[in-house]
């Protein structure tokens, strides 16, 4: 316990004298402020005591006058413990003592007090500040004492001739014992750092050559791990794996190459494996390699090969260079897999495809010719068109056309699903407003959608099913008058527009689709519309607004279609058909068509 404290007073004291200035006594500011705080330790104590001496010698202003300086010391020596700024502090104290120095040599006597105030300060200002600045306040010492020595004024204390040459010559050897000092030390320092630097800079490379080395003993052991983990595989996978020559003669094969092709190494080592297996007959390996140096890419390629015993097999083949230190290919990697089965479940699939793809056209061709041409509507309305896009073979949907007593009734519809889905819905919905149309004579817009609903639910909800389907379509319904100019329109989620001097009408749907619903329906309802001469009306299904595309990959969006009719409103419609075609393939670029697409545009004359 004793020497832990006798240790906390030491570093305390230490701490003290180094201002709690961090750093090796080798660095100035520490070097300084320890040599300050030296010297204000011992010039507080010689003050004190000469200071009691000359008291009690009864020279009290020198006693004064060194009290003074103490308590001046002192302050700065507080001032430094505090701020930590020695160039400050030291400037304080080497000025303070010249002023010392000057009192004593002009009020004291042939005594030992100013020998001993006046040897200190070369040593004070040299090691305090540094050599150039330590010699110039030197200097003015030396020059001030010279002058009082030569001029001898009447406020002076009269020294004796041998007593000033040996006082001057005593206090320059002190000063040039400083400087000489302080040099070497610089020296030496100097030296120090230069050395240290040197060992630091070779301690680095060494630190540095020692992390290489580790990063590239950890690249080794993963190399090696990968090596062993690449050899199991080679060894074990079905895959033939050959390593060639620049030329693609065989250098090494695993067991997989053997069990594919029925050759061991010794048979076709350094042979043209085309002559063997007619490997790759139908590829170049040098094309093959022109094309790698392109992307950089391993290569892969489908070729028909032989094995020992003469069999055909498909094998999917993936040729890998690989490159020296200057850039040339040293070895060829090839990894081979058996795709024969694959091939012919594939020959199998096409031919499927072939057949579905038949049916498909005729089930169009039965389609279309349900329904209506585009001439069958001109032939009711002068200026119309038809734009009809299905996104598959045959569509989800589909458009009705029909004259009862003189009254035109024009449906279009968009059954749930498309493709083949769609299509056998479109059926069951043009096969129903035949019977309810066209044997009933029903012609009122509202009524044919509630006959139509009733139909569909019946024809998908039968008692014994035990499940439910929601299959049905959206659909809108008009009927026009042209004996009185009156349309009737009613819709089941489908709206209609009208465009009458260059402004949008919505005739808006009721807000439920053909088809089965949880809850009890209402019935449709309908409305009337006094139609005028050059109105345009225009019916369409969702696939066109629905259609992603454009820089954003958003929809096309109703606003757009609004916006698209009434710029092309001054066109005929046999060109607004061209300018909706150009328009959504123009947004879809090279999107997919997401739905079928259908608007039919009439103008009423």
């Amino acid at each position: 316990m004793r020497k832990k404290n006798v240790l906390n007073i030491y570093n305390t004291l230490i701490n003290i004298t180094r201002s709690g200035i961090k750093g090796s006594f080798a660095d100035e500011p520490v070097r300084k402020t320890v040599v300050i705080n030296l010297f204000s330790f011992v010039g507080i104590f010689f003050m004190f005591f000469f200071g009691i001496k000359t008291f009690s010698e009864n020279l009290f202003i020198h006693a004064s006058i060194l009290f003074i300086s103490a308590v001046f010391v002192l302050v700065n020596f507080i001032f430094l413990q505090i701020t930590k700024n020695y160039k400050i502090a030291g400037v304080f104290i080497v000025i303070l003592m010249l002023i010392l120095q000057l009192y004593f040599l002009i009020a004291s006597t042939e005594s030992e007090d100013l020998y001993f105030w006046y040897y200190t300060y070369p040593i004070l200002s040299i090691f305090t500040l540094n050599g150039k600045k330590g010699s110039l306040f030197t200097f003015i010492l030396f020059a001030i004492t010279i002058i009082l020595f030569c001029w001898q004024p009447d406020f002076m204390f009269e020294y004796k001739h041998n007593f000033k040459i040996r006082f001057m010559a005593t206090n320059i050897t002190v000063y040039l014992l400083a400087i000489v000092f302080e040099r070497v030390r610089d020296k030496t320092y100097h030296n120090l750092v230069k050395t240290n630097k040197k060992k630091s800079y070779y301690l680095i490379k060494v630190l540095e050559q020692k992390k290489q080395i580790l990063v590239q003993t950890k690249q080794l052991e993963l190399t090696n791990k990968e090596l062993e983990k690449l050899s199991l595989v080679a060894e074990k996978t079905d895959n033939a794996v050959v390593i060639m020559d620049p030329k693609g003669k065989f250098e090494w094969i695993n067991k997989g190459f053997t069990s594919m092709y029925g050759y061991k190494l010794d048979e076709i080592i350094n042979k043209n494996p085309n002559k063997l297996i007619g490997a790759d007959a139908n590829v170049r390996i040098i094309d093959l390699i022109s094309v790698w140096f392109g992307d950089k890419q391993p290569i892969t390629y489908e070729a028909l090969k032989k094995t020992r015993s003469g069999n055909e097999i498909w094998t999917q083949t993936t040729l890998t260079p690989i490159l020296g230190d200057e850039g040339r290919i040293t070895k060829l990697i090839s990894i081979d897999s058996n795709i024969t089965k694959l091939k012919k479940a594939q020959e199998e699939i096409e031919e499927k495809n072939k057949d579905i793809t038949s049916s498909l056209r005729y089930a169009k061709r039965i389609q279309v010719a349900l329904l209506p041409t585009e001439q069958n509507l001109k032939k009711k309305f002068k200026d119309a068109f038809i734009y009809y896009k299905p996104k598959q073979i045959v569509s989800g949907d589909f458009y009705w056309i029909a004259t009862i007593n003189e009254i035109d009734i024009i449906v279009v519809a968009d059954c749930t699903g498309h493709g083949v889905p769609g299509a056998l819905m479109s059926m069951i919905g043009i096969s129903f407003l035949n019977k309810i149309i066209l044997e009933k004579k029903i012609t009122k817009p509202k009524e044919i959608l509630n006959r139509l609903r009733k139909n569909v639910i019946q024809a998908f909800h039968k008692e014994e099913q035990d499940f439910e389907t929601y299959d049905g379509m959206d659909i809108s319904v008009i009927t026009i008058d042209k004996s009185h100019g009156k349309m009737i329109y009613a819709g089941a989620m489908n709206p209609v527009y009208i465009i009458r001097d260059n402004k949008i009408i919505e005739l808006k749907a009721d807000r439920m689709s053909i088809g089965y619903s949880a809850f009890k329906p209402s019935a449709f309802s309908q409305q009337e519309f006094v139609l005028s001469k050059d109105d345009k009306i225009y019916m369409f299904t969702d696939g066109y607004v629905d259609q992603f595309g454009g820089k954003r990959d958003k929809k096309f969006k109703l606003h757009r279609f609004r916006e698209l009719l009434a710029t092309m409103n001054d066109e005929n419609l046999a060109e607004q058909k061209k300018i909706l075609n150009s328009t959504i393939k123009d947004w879809m670029d090279d999107r997919d068509q997401i739905d079928d697409i259908l608007i039919i545009g009439i103008k009423y004359s």
